[in-house]
């Protein structure tokens, strides 16, 4: 399934949406399959060790949950992350990489450049963001090294006359 692209009018930026892959759906039920045994297994008889269980089940349910409603947006200036606990929007020009991680689910990492309250990067400061794993995970790591400022200059470079 392709990246929902919506081109909306000439002169207007091109937008791309993409969702989290559905492993997440199936993970968040297993999550919730496991808490609804702990917990029923805790009704017949109470153990310390099943309530454990049942916080970390329930965690996982929530975390792998949140992941699958979250979304990430493109646009020709930015990489929006919006979750359930608000968004991060990322402009390609903060961007110092891009890459997947991860070893159950290989989601992608983006390490970037925080802005300054006067709107300049901060070249001295650098922070990570982990991005769910999503479908057309390729196209959407190729289009944020096509944007980075490392990546621009030194296909620039290459193209440049007499280089």
């Amino acid at each position: 399934m392709e990246a929902q692209q919506h081109q909306l009018q000439p002169g207007t930026p091109d937008v791309a949406e993409y969702r989290p892959q559905p492993r997440y759906l199936l993970l968040a039920g297993a999550g919730l399959l496991a808490a609804a045994l702990c917990g029923w297994s805790l009704w017949q008889n109470f153990d310390l060790f099943l309530l454990f269980f049942l916080a970390g089940s329930l965690l996982a349910t929530f975390w792998f949950g949140a992941q699958l409603f979250s979304r990430i947006q493109t646009d020709d200036r930015s990489i929006t992350l919006r979750r359930l606990g608000g968004q991060r929007r990322i402009e390609y020009r903060q961007l110092s990489d891009a890459g997947e991680a991860g070893r159950l689910i290989r989601g992608l990492v983006l390490l970037y450049h925080p802005l300054r309250d006067d709107g300049l990067v901060e070249l001295d400061e650098l922070r990570s963001l982990m991005l769910p794993a999503v479908e057309n995970q390729e196209v959407l790591l190729q289009r944020l090294e096509e944007r980075m400022p490392r990546q621009r200059a030194d296909s620039e470079t290459r193209r440049a006359p007499g280089a």
